[in-house]
């Protein structure tokens, strides 16, 4: 059995009548109407058509009380995109390294928000969640595609509100972010719904030495300073 032509590495089982040829399933999911021009009556768009409608139903039934605060402190649509990327991103971290309490979340944020200041001196070392989210801010193509015109300062008023929510949602070694957010996204697709490519589930690996974005550079003590 011939080699998916997408990713060459699995078998192809499923034939792709947008590039007729045998494709893997994994790159069927993920590349589906996005580098793939899949033809309307392909009969794996039907099916997947229904599954995702069911699986937003879900969500949107577990996540009513997150989305309502979402929407809320976020009206702008860039904003809520960048808002529930960079939570999604805090789910998948998460998940693999068990549920941070409100604490943990609180202190990794605050620590991003130095890390993508101009001049920071951080208080000891930063947590690797804070890593983890510079490390994809900077490298995944998610962010990359945001417009232009959506600029660093955006995206830190983004992080000082979501400070702010998890801040109210008090008692720092409580889970009630995880119970907010984490229901939500652990019905979403992290593939059909936020758009997650292969190497947005790599592992950390070297996040922690990552640079931050722009024209700074971050010092052997760990001031960040301008290139």
């Amino acid at each position: 059995m011939a080699k998916c032509p997408k990713c060459a590495s699995r078998k192809g089982k499923r034939y792709c009548p947008g590039l007729e040829a045998e494709i893997c399933s994994r790159c069927c999911g993920e590349l589906r109407l996005v580098s793939i021009p899949c033809p309307r009556d392909c009969p794996y768009l039907g099916s997947v058509a229904y599954q995702q409608q069911r699986r937003q139903e879900k969500a949107v039934a577990h996540g009513r009380g997150f989305l309502a605060a979402m929407h809320e402190r976020f009206r702008d649509r860039e904003a809520f995109y960048f808002a529930s990327q960079l939570q999604a991103d805090i789910y998948l971290f998460s998940k693999g390294l068990g549920s941070p309490d409100n604490g943990a979340v609180l202190k990794a944020l605050k620590d991003l928000k130095g890390l993508m200041s101009k001049i920071y001196v951080p208080e000891g070392a930063p947590h690797p969640l804070a890593l983890y989210l510079l490390d994809r801010l900077d490298r995944s193509g998610r962010y990359k595609a945001m417009s232009p015109a959506f600029s660093a300062r955006d995206r830190l008023n983004i992080i000082e509100e979501l400070i702010r929510y998890v801040t109210v949602l008090g008692d720092e070694k409580g889970s009630a972010y995880q119970e907010a957010a984490f229901d939500f996204y652990e019905y979403t697709d992290l593939v059909e719904d936020f758009h997650f490519t292969e190497k947005d589930f790599a592992p950390p690996g070297e996040a922690e030495e990552a640079q931050p974005p722009g024209p700074f550079r971050r010092t052997a003590s760990g001031l960040i300073l301008p290139s």
